[in-house]
């Protein structure tokens, strides 16, 4: 009985990961794409463009889990002002022992619409490190950890405004994109990661809410988006 339900445990994964990827590539219709480069691992690496980079930028980081990988090439790799920051307690021991080289800052604290102390419940596979603050998994047990709103991160970071933004916020990103809007940020590119499951039509409301702010989708990888500024 368990192996059926671990099996039929997968098949929903995978169907879920299936209809995220096309509401993910319908909701940011057609692609610019710009010139870039793919930094860090297969697991935690991200699309950027080369242009943004050049200028050694200052980024902020939100969700390292247990792959900062491209937080490191940033530093280290381009010379950016890195700001990372994840409340999740293996997240911490996890930037403890690979702490990167070069302008790089963790801040053991979440990014939420506002400022508060939020609940982080876990995933349904204990072998899994992102939690999620909107309870993507409808899991019971949680832990509680401070989080500021996109005005008061930046405060508590001390780096100014960031020109690159990475959110793996596993489903907080709904929340987040119009509390950063609202609160006059508009890094030249932005990084989301749309976390699933969720109704289509909640990433279609979020990815038109980016588009609208000024951003064109240059990459769909998967889940992950890499919007530029039209400035850009």
């Amino acid at each position: 009985m368990n192996r059926i339900r671990a099996l039929w445990r997968r098949v929903v994964l995978k169907w879920e990961h299936t209809v995220g990827r096309v509401a993910v590539r319908v909701s940011v219709g057609r692609l610019h794409p710009v010139p870039m480069v793919r930094l860090g691992s297969s697991y935690g690496g991200w699309w950027t463009p080369l242009t943004v980079l050049e200028r050694a930028p200052v980024c902020l980081c939100v969700g390292a889990g247990e792959d900062i990988t491209f937080d490191a090439a940033l530093a280290e790799d381009h010379g950016c002002t890195v700001v990372t920051v994840d409340p999740t307690p293996r997240a911490i021991e996890h930037v403890a022992a690979h702490q990167p080289a070069g302008r790089f800052t963790f801040l053991p604290v979440g990014l939420a619409a506002t400022t508060g102390t939020q609940r982080f419940y876990t995933p349904r596979n204990p072998e899994h490190v992102s939690h999620s603050m909107v309870n993507l998994r409808g899991t019971d047990s949680f832990f509680e950890a401070e989080c500021l709103g996109p005005a008061d991160l930046l405060e508590r970071a001390g780096c100014g405004e960031p020109e690159l933004v990475k959110l793996d916020i596993e489903g907080a990103e709904h929340q987040v994109l119009p509390a950063m809007f609202a609160a006059g940020l508009r890094p030249s590119v932005l990084c989301v990661e749309f976390d699933q499951p969720v109704p289509p039509s909640l990433v279609w409301r979020t990815s038109r809410a980016v588009l609208r702010a000024g951003y064109h989708a240059a990459v769909v990888d998967q889940l992950n988006v890499t919007f530029v500024s039209t400035s850009v």
